[in-house]
């Protein structure tokens, strides 16, 4: 047999896809890899959080409480304010059997209506909210709505997860020179929106049974949540966007009302003004950089 030397063929020595392809497949195969790796390891993550008492919460993370009270609270505050935020805390825990451990809340200045539940048991409300709020059930709502998250564990899952996120998508990222933070915010934010509107919607429950118990109704709840979605200036395009972890206010009316018919509830009555102090609250001082 006679043996015949040919070419090689042309183009031997380039790979058969171009590199933008190449990346692009990569790229893909790593955001699927990190999904994976992030909802089995956040599954581990929300059942450890079950087995962390809130005893053992308060005792290992509450000594974060006051160094983070003195850096977000610098300057602005009225002392007055703060403390009608507490005589209102205590009368919301009042109601609420289930709490073990001691809890505190704080006037954040800044313009942004928000509140929220922190690790060590400690609850912010900015201003931006309290300027927004007209009555007493209205704050007893939102404060109830908050410790609902703290019975829920909803705060230290976020925590875990929040971080577990970010060392899996950093890990995967860090040799391909890829931001992880932009791929995150396309991928995980609708991926936990669900999981998060239903600790919402459980946590409204809690306010809600708060109000009852404290006024009789729930005209606060319903108040609070119209103004928020005001303030927030819901529209339709809110109700479509896959990545709010907040139900959208009309939604948790809805689900509140139908809660209220269940039970036999009334959804109002009698209310009392806000404290102008607590509306005040950031007034007489700088308030903090957003």
């Amino acid at each position: 047999m006679k043996l015949e030397p040919r070419l090689p063929a042309e183009g031997i020595n380039n790979p058969p896809d171009s590199p933008i392809k190449e990346f692009s497949s990569l790229l893909v195969a790593t955001i699927l890899l990190g999904t994976a790796l992030v909802f089995v390891a956040g599954f581990a993550v929300d059942i450890c959080v079950l087995f962390i008492s809130p005893e053992k919460e308060h005792a290992v993370l509450g000594g974060l409480v006051a160094p983070m009270w003195q850096e977000l609270q610098e300057g602005g505050v009225d002392p007055q304010a703060d403390a009608l935020l507490g005589e209102a805390l205590e009368r919301v825990l009042g109601t609420i059997e289930e709490v073990t451990v001691p809890l505190e809340a704080r006037v954040l200045c800044t313009p942004e209506p928000n509140a929220f539940a922190m690790p060590g048991g400690a609850i912010g409300v900015t201003s931006g909210l309290l300027e927004i709020l007209e009555r007493e059930d209205e704050l007893d709502f939102i404060l109830g709505h908050e410790i609902g998250h703290f019975l829920g564990r909803d705060h230290l899952q976020g925590l875990g997860r929040g971080i577990l996120v970010d060392i899996v998508f950093s890990s995967l990222f860090s040799t391909a020179g890829v931001d992880p933070g932009i791929v995150l915010s396309q991928t995980m934010g609708g991926m936990q929106a669900v999981h998060g509107r239903d600790q919402e919607l459980d946590a409204d429950a809690i306010g809600a049974r708060t109000l009852h118990r404290l006024h009789g109704h729930l005209g606060g709840a319903t108040s609070a949540l119209a103004k928020l979605g005001e303030a927030s200036e819901e529209g339709f395009s809110d109700r479509l966007n896959f990545h709010r972890s907040h139900p959208v206010s009309d939604r948790r009316i809805g689900t509140l009302t139908a809660l209220a018919e269940q039970n036999g509830w009334a959804l109002d009555g009698d209310v009392a003004p806000l404290d102008a102090r607590l509306i005040e609250a950031c007034q007489g001082g700088d308030p903090l950089p957003e």
